[in-house]
């Protein structure tokens, strides 16, 4: 039964049924906010260049960048929590 005079949940209208593989293409694009990209750790427009051309490296670069600000010293980690970027 349909409730759709006060905001209630409405009939679902039969139609065909999604496959997985209706799910493989994405084209929607959802830019980001003016705020959300003032505060990105990442605001450089070369670093998609940087990735594209040795993305290997790139993210070896990511990651010894993420383990010095962690203070992370050998197998066991010493120092304090990360905690969030700011």
């Amino acid at each position: 039964m349909a409730d759709d005079s006060a905001g209630g949940p409405a009939e679902a209208t039969p139609g065909p049924a999604a496959t997985i593989e209706d799910y493989f293409s994405e084209d929607r694009v959802f830019p980001a906010s003016e705020s959300f990209r003032h505060d990105a750790v990442l605001s450089d427009p070369g670093i998609y260049e940087r990735a594209e051309v040795d993305w290997t490296g790139f993210w070896a670069e990511q990651a010894g960048s993420l383990a010095r600000s962690c203070d992370v010293t050998g197998p066991g980690r010493s120092g304090p929590s990360p905690g969030p970027r700011r």
